[in-house]
């Protein structure tokens, strides 16, 4: 139900974005971060993600 919520609440973010995939990102940069365990930087948004290996250009550039 609280992941629900917020997923929901994220969903809120779409519109403030130009291109859809950007908002994406940002939604998935966000459950990331909400996962990630540590120090809640980027790279480890990406680890908790299973994204680690990817390319991260176009993930950094949302930053």
């Amino acid at each position: 139900m609280l992941l629900s919520t917020f997923v929901d609440i994220l969903q809120d973010w779409l519109p403030a974005f130009a291109q859809q995939r950007s908002g994406r990102r940002a939604i998935t940069q966000a459950m990331g971060a909400l996962l990630a365990l540590g120090r809640r930087t980027l790279s480890r948004a990406l680890w908790a993600l299973g994204q680690q290996g990817k390319t991260r250009a176009k993930r950094v550039s949302l930053n």
